[in-house]
């Protein structure tokens, strides 16, 4: 690949930056751990290649769903717009999703729309995770690029890329690896930073994969059977609401059990951190009406007590009955059903994905991507048919 013309942009850079933009490479891969700046530098790239160049040219921005999409690279790319004072109102096609600089276009979309993947060609391409997008998906995407492929993850596992490209010899001339933590970020909040490290000293496989930028051993995720799809309104549904403790959020999910096709239907509602009980409240009252059943964590009844009589509204809350063994219970009462979630509800998924055993045989879960997860054991735990089958699938 030629370097590319020359561009002054004043804007706040990382190591990671400078090292993507002197990649001159057919392909350009970022691994790497959590706030490592991984994929905000691929986005400075982007608006670097599409501002310094002489001629039109497209830069597709690709990532597994459009809520996805629209809460990482796509706000990520706005955001560093908006802070620089690079960003024009007349510019950006909000409609389309597409962003223009000087006589070249920055596009996103997902990869669950197939006339896109399959559609015309690009001259750049940038997928976000590509962790989550599978190699066909991917071979479609680059055969319509014309110069060169950025993409970046965090090594939750080991997956297609590094069999197809990084430990395949036929690609050893056209690839650049770019490994990044969140100590190449100099930008990133103390608090932030904080609650990394902390995690980081009670999960193994946390540590490797997001503080260090090391492949993973997702083994044993406790939840497998789940799929996207609509949330089915035709049932009767409720709600789990999971307090949060510092660092951890409140996470309120709506839930929906089909019991004669063995399928529970969640939606995502909030999954927020800090909340004062009136945030709390409030956030609530957008989702759940004041007779309709949520189930909450009973580790907090003053937080019960204040949702129940607090405030205008009186919800309907009760706290989940807990004794010895009842986590445990509740999994294998939820891995009997197929969970079905929407595209929206990307915390959710990130939970589905990530929600791990610890011992897999004494059937202990590990702590962390469980809040939402929780709040589906609670709902189904209190209001499942007593007759339903609770088979043991760990």
């Amino acid at each position: 690949m030629s370097p590319l013309p020359s561009v002054n942009l004043n804007i706040e850079t990382s190591k990671v930056y400078f090292k993507t933009l002197a990649a001159h490479t057919r392909y350009v891969f970022n691994e790497g751990g959590t706030r490592s700046t991984k994929t905000y530098s691929s986005n400075q790239v982007a608006y670097r290649i599409a501002a310094g160049s002489s001629s039109p040219i497209i830069f597709s921005i690709v990532s597994e769903t459009m809520p996805h999409l629209r809460k990482g690279a796509m706000r990520d790319f706005f955001s560093f717009l908006k802070k620089n004072g690079l960003y024009s109102e007349k510019e950006h096609n909000k409609s389309d999703n597409i962003y223009s600089v000087n006589n070249s276009i920055i596009e996103f979309f997902s990869v669950d729309t197939p006339g896109k993947v399959h559609g015309p060609e690009r001259d750049y391409l940038f997928v976000n995770e590509l962790q989550y997008i599978d190699y066909d998906t991917f071979f479609h995407l680059a055969q319509r690029t014309r110069k060169q492929i950025f993409a970046d993850w965090n090594p939750v596992s080991e997956f297609w890329v590094y069999d197809q490209f990084i430990n395949n010899p036929q690609y050893k001339d056209d690839i650049t690896l770019i490994h990044s933590t969140l100590y190449d970020n100099p930008f990133i909040a103390p608090e932030i930073k904080k609650d990394i490290l902390l995690r980081a000293v009670r999960d193994e496989n946390y540590r490797r994969v997001y503080l260090e930028g090391l492949i993973g051993k997702l083994e044993g995720v406790i939840y497998p059977n789940w799929s996207y799809g609509e949330f089915n309104n035709s049932l009767p549904f409720g709600f789990g609401l999971d307090f949060g403790f510092h660092p951890d959020p409140d996470a309120m999910v709506k839930v929906a059990i089909d019991d004669k096709k063995r399928k529970i239907y969640a939606r995502e509602c909030f999954y927020l951190n800090d909340l004062q009980i009136s945030d709390l409240r409030k956030e609530v009252s957008l989702y759940a009406r004041s007779h309709e059943l949520i189930i909450a964590d009973s580790a907090d009844p003053r937080m019960i007590s204040e949702l129940r009589s607090g405030g205008n509204i009186r919800f309907n809350v009760k706290g989940i009955e807990k004794h010895e063994g009842s986590v445990l219970e509740g999994i294998r009462l939820v891995q009997d059903y197929d969970i079905i979630t929407d595209k929206e509800s990307t915390n959710l998924v990130k939970e589905l994905r990530n929600h791990t055993w610890n011992d897999k045989k004494a059937g202990i879960p590990n702590k962390g991507f469980n809040h939402l997860l929780s709040g589906i054991r609670y709902y189904v735990q209190s209001t499942a048919r007593k007759s339903s089958p609770q088979t043991w699938h760990g």
